[in-house]
């Protein structure tokens, strides 16, 4: 692909991805997952565990990555038995499915940890989907957290973290317009802070 697009010389801007040649607008995943690992561990939580994708991408990569020095600031770990994903690759395994499959490699280990991060808001709708049908209650036997704050996350109550996609999508878009309509020829890349959305499923109970 970046062969055609510099043949063609196609005017670019890429979304949450980065190449050195390339305008680019894309979130800080790391701090992303930096902001979840810091709320879990204030909130309390001791045991923490993490839904990620049947892939790793990139985002998957960082968001872990920041995720769990966080929690290594604060004197907790996340063991190998804490990390567990689906099965399904469907959206790149970070779907509702995956969250599903991932309580039940949890449950099947008859262990659930106090917490868990998922790695994207439907991860965390799946995750918490399983737990009802268990009977788990979230937030009162488990919390669970995603990331993306998509516009459902908001009616599960889901504490996630915020990747600020609208002002990507602005941005990408006047860049674009300057690239078609101006002829600029000047690279420009933004890479912008998430911010942490605090909600119920987190709340923690002594």
């Amino acid at each position: 692909v970046h062969k055609q697009l510099q043949a063609t010389k196609t005017k670019t801007v890429l979304v949450n991805t980065s190449r050195p040649e390339y305008n680019y607008f894309q979130v800080n995943d790391y701090r992303g997952g930096y902001l979840a690992g810091s709320h879990l561990a204030k909130q309390g939580f001791k045991e923490i565990g993490i839904i990620t994708a049947a892939t790793d991408p990139v985002p998957a990569v960082d968001r872990r990555r920041g995720f769990t020095e966080a929690l290594q600031e604060h004197g907790l770990s996340v063991t190998d038995d804490m990390l567990k994903r689906g099965d399904s690759t469907k959206h790149g395994g970070f779907s509702e499915e995956g969250g599903f499959e991932a309580i039940a490699k949890f449950t099947d280990g008859d262990y659930l940890p106090e917490a868990i991060f998922c790695l994207s808001d439907s991860l965390a709708i799946g995750a918490m989907y399983a737990l009802s049908q268990q009977g788990i209650k979230v937030p009162d036997d488990i919390a669970i957290m995603g990331y993306d704050n998509i516009k459902l996350s908001k009616y599960h109550d889901l504490t996630t973290v915020d990747q600020n996609m609208y002002t990507i999508g602005v941005n990408t878009i006047k860049r674009l317009t300057e690239l078609i309509n101006k002829g600029d020829q000047s690279v420009k890349q933004q890479t912008l802070d998430p911010e942490l959305i605090t909600r119920g499923s987190t709340k923690k109970f002594d």
